[in-house]
């Protein structure tokens, strides 16, 4: 599979919670514009919180984390 992400730099929130910046592996096209590589996104706690296919993006100021 092609990544569309990795991860980077992490913050840690509350008392234990430890999330990963996104950064773009490839140019994605999304209904706000094109993410470029290397283009920093938002925040995960894991890989299962953004799909690796399709076009969607968690942009600079999100967090995502626990099942969502």
């Amino acid at each position: 599979m092609n990544k569309k992400f990795y991860l980077g730099h992490t913050i840690t929130i509350g008392s234990s919670k430890v999330l990963h910046q996104i950064i773009a592996a490839k140019d994605i096209k999304c209904n706000k514009g094109l993410i470029k590589r290397g283009d920093l996104g938002g925040y995960i706690e894991k890989e299962k919180n953004l799909s690796q296919e399709g076009n969607c993006w968690i942009y600079p100021d999100a967090r995502i984390y626990d099942n969502v």
